[in-house]
């Protein structure tokens, strides 16, 4: 079995084989998701995110769920990362076995001894449907800014560092996107984090990328 693994900005892309060329990833969210045409890097013009971090009006940091904002200079492609804390006592999990044994929908019972395991792509997929319902330009689940690839996102701890997270390219957008994740891990009774990313347009040469872990993410 290969693993390949997608950085973001000046990070490397490591491939399974030495020596072979990089496998591109099957799942990619992002840049062709806000109209932009990957096929040519000429075409497309990096941005940083509209608006400011003034922006946001959300309560963050100590004594809130909603963590200090992150900023992470991505190249020309500088992001930001909040990190919105679960109340529940289900986690949030990648990878196959979450596919294989987690629950992909929402549960119907407050009984965490029910669904114990959520699969974060089918959890990320929720959130940015719930986002793109209220008009608000999302993708997601991916890695956010500033996540660390050098720990197994299959665990809780590689799971926070991999900064899972639904992206958006507005800051005029951030308190509405905080209170709608916020609201999904209520309601699904998740303990683990979740966040959102803010990041501009970017171009095929940087794009963020969420891939398989392990074989089948989606």
């Amino acid at each position: 079995m290969k693993t390949t693994i997608v950085s973001v900005g000046a990070l490397a892309v490591v491939a399974g084989c030495a020596g072979a060329a990089p496998t591109a990833p099957r799942v990619i969210y992002g840049a062709a998701a806000f109209g932009v045409d990957v096929s040519t890097e000429r075409a497309c013009q990096p941005r940083s995110a509209d608006g400011e971090p003034a922006m946001l009006t959300t309560a963050v940091g100590e004594g809130t769920r909603f963590a200090a904002i992150e900023t992470s200079p991505l190249g020309p492609h500088a992001g930001a990362y909040v990190r919105v804390e679960g109340h529940g006592r289900r986690s949030l999990q990648l990878g196959k076995e979450a596919r294989a044994f987690g629950c992909t929908q929402r549960p119907l019972t407050d009984d965490a001894s029910q669904c114990p395991v959520i699969s974060t792509a089918a959890f990320g997929a929720a959130v940015e449907a719930s986002l793109q319902a209220i008009g608000i330009a999302a993708v997601g689940p991916e890695l956010g800014v500033g996540g660390e690839l050098n720990w197994d996102p299959a665990t809780p701890q590689g799971h926070e560092a991999w900064h899972m997270s639904v992206r958006i390219a507005d800051w005029a957008d951030a308190d509405a996107a905080l209170a709608v994740v916020a609201r999904a891990l209520d309601a699904w009774g998740i303990g683990s984090p979740f966040g959102v990313s803010v990041v501009g347009q970017v171009c095929p040469d940087a794009e963020p990328v969420m891939l398989e872990y392990i074989d089948e993410l989606r």
